[in-house]
Order: structure tokens, then C-alpha cells, then sequence
């Protein structure tokens, strides 16, 4: 997700703002990983997905 694209979900007006909350775990991530999998899929709740870890870049 483009950084200004989460900017404005969660209402940080400023990089700077944005940077300092901005700080999850690899877990954090691949949970939302799957959690968004999920939705996109057409599913409610849990269901199986490859729990590769998830490589993330920071901008």
C-alpha cells in the first residue's frame, strides 16, 4: 500500500507523524497478510494461506 494511501487511512498529516506510529512486528504483518487474503477472497474468518514469511519494504 502506497505510504500516502495509509497516511490518510489513519489520519497522519506528516511523514514525520506517520513514521513515528508507523512501527509493526513481521507477525503484526503476516497477520494482517492474512486477514486482508481472506477478505479479498471472499471469505469470512479463518482460512488456510501459505505462512511464508512476508518480506516488507520500508520507504
Amino acid at each position: 500500500m502506497p505510504r500516502s494511501v495509509a497516511m490518510k487511512l489513519t489520519g497522519h498529516k506528516t511523514e514525520s507523524v506517520y513514521r513515528r506510529y508507523a512501527i509493526v512486528s513481521d507477525a503484526e504483518l503476516q497477520e494482517a497478510f492474512r486477514r486482508l487474503a481472506g477478505t479479498f477472497s471472499g471469505h469470512t474468518g479463518h482460512r488456510s494461506v501459505d505462512s511464508s514469511p512476508v518480506s516488507v519494504q520500508n520507504d
